[in-house]
């Protein structure tokens, strides 16, 4: 038979068991979710209005094409022009983040193609290029120190840009003409970029 001190024991012991039970398992669950004006500031930040960077597409398509066919000096000067215009119409109009990393991406190109003009600007007249070149000799090289008058705005561009320098002393210090085609294949990238963000927007 059970004494009564061990029935005492046995009573407390499960009460004890039930009390730890009731309080692991009968809290209310904790709610790690964020509030309702927190989770709109988030879809706020990844809010896009992809309508709003129409023109700015199209302008930077204008570009991109110009380049590839081979669209003389001015016109490729006159497209970046608009494309500078939208970018800078639409920056008042930028609400989110993700819509200011888009038009990062954007401007970064145009800055890239800007260069790229200047650089084919420099090419068209130099003077030692354009001295060979009626010579009927075409060496695909611009001259960074063209009578030994270094470029600054073309050195400058050249080292934002890591573009291979070749030369010496001696006989001068060149870039591969080439270098354009570099510029617009960097410029695209980033196009392509903000049209692929663009296009997930939409999903």
């Amino acid at each position: 038979m059970l004494s009564k001190e061990y029935f005492l024991y046995a009573i407390t012991s499960l009460f004890v068991i039930f009390s730890l039970l009731c309080f692991g398992g009968c809290q209310k669950p904790k709610d790690d979710s964020l509030p309702p004006s927190q989770i709109e500031q988030v879809v706020n930040r990844n809010k896009v209005d992809v309508a709003k960077f129409d023109a700015v597409v199209r302008a930077a398509s204008k570009v991109k094409a110009s380049a590839n066919v081979g669209m003389n000096i001015e016109q490729f000067g006159q497209y970046i022009q608009e494309y500078a215009t939208e970018v800078e119409i639409i920056k008042n109009k930028l609400v989110s983040d993700k819509e200011k990393e888009i038009l990062n991406y954007y401007s970064n190109a145009l800055e890239i193609y800007n260069d790229s003009k200047l650089v084919w600007n420099y090419k068209n007249n130099d003077p030692v290029g354009a001295d060979l070149r009626r010579a009927g000799v075409d060496t695909g090289k611009i001259w960074l120190n063209p009578g030994g008058q270094v470029l600054n705005e073309l050195t400058g561009i050249v080292q934002k840009h890591k573009i291979e320098v070749n030369g010496n002393d001696q006989v001068g210090y060149t870039i591969s003409d080439s270098s354009i085609q570099q510029l617009w294949r960097d410029a695209s990238k980033l196009t392509d970029m903000a049209n692929t963000s663009l296009q997930q927007s939409t999903k």
